[in-house]
């Protein structure tokens, strides 16, 4: 073993949310659906992840526990996100109707929601995952132009790499690097270590029905009141 992968996890185990099965690989301990969550999927694996056996769950499980915040997993270093930042519910509505019919047909991971992550100062956000800086670039142009004709040309749609909180801890994505026996590490985990292939089931319905009722909730928080007087009195 290239490392004492029992100690680096033994924090999770000690949890009883993970286990080591008798044959040998780590894994959940009872495999569930998220319900709780601000984000409608649209059913899609994004690329890369099938290969190597991992999800964005495992995928932070290695920069947490088995790199110790030092790098992130080589599936995250070739991630790139278009995200528009709707402004209205209706802006939402619009982008899952997409998401889940044309974006889905074509195979495409993305989703759509509430942020409520505090380190993120937008209300409302919409990603689609790409593999590859060039595959986000041809992307960004195919939903900036979707973004135009249907929302409008004032919504802000960007590109950035892997996630905001790994950047929390390895600064700016541009500077991300593998260290040193790091791909290694990665096949030692995908062949001998873990078990938790991605589920490729999508949401189920009553989950997705949930989250527009939550998204209704999340709409009326964050209105700002009406008021009634002028800029100067």
């Amino acid at each position: 073993m290239l490392i004492d992968w029992a100690a680096a996890l033994k924090p999770l185990a000690d949890t009883r949310l993970y286990h080591w099965g008798k044959d040998g690989k780590f894994k959940i301990t009872s495999p569930a659906q998220q319900h709780d969550i601000p984000w409608l999927h649209s059913g899609s694996v994004s690329e890369g992840f099938e290969e190597e056996e991992v999800d964005c769950g495992l995928l932070i499980l290695y920069h947490d526990y088995i790199f110790q915040g030092k790098s992130v997993h080589s599936v995250c270093l070739e991630c790139y996100k278009v995200s528009i930042v709707p402004k209205t519910l209706e802006q939402v509505h619009k982008i899952a109707d997409w998401q889940q019919g044309e974006c889905a047909e074509l195979g495409w991971a993305s989703k759509v929601g509430m942020e409520r992550r505090s380190y993120t100062f937008n209300m409302w956000g919409a990603y689609f995952y790409c593999r590859g800086l060039e595959q986000g670039r041809e992307r960004y142009k195919i939903v900036r132009k979707w973004v135009d004709e249907n929302l409008g040309e004032d919504i802000e749609v960007y590109l950035k790499r892997g996630c905001t909180e790994f950047e929390a801890t390895l600064g700016p994505s541009n500077e991300w690097k593998m260290f040193d026996g790091q791909r290694e590490l990665e096949i030692e985990g995908r062949e001998k270590i873990f078990d938790m292939k991605p589920w490729r089931g999508g949401q189920a319905p009553a989950i997705q029905h949930w989250l527009y009722n939550a998204w209704d909730e999340w709409d009326k928080s964050i209105r700002k009141p009406v008021t009634y007087h002028e800029e100067g009195e």
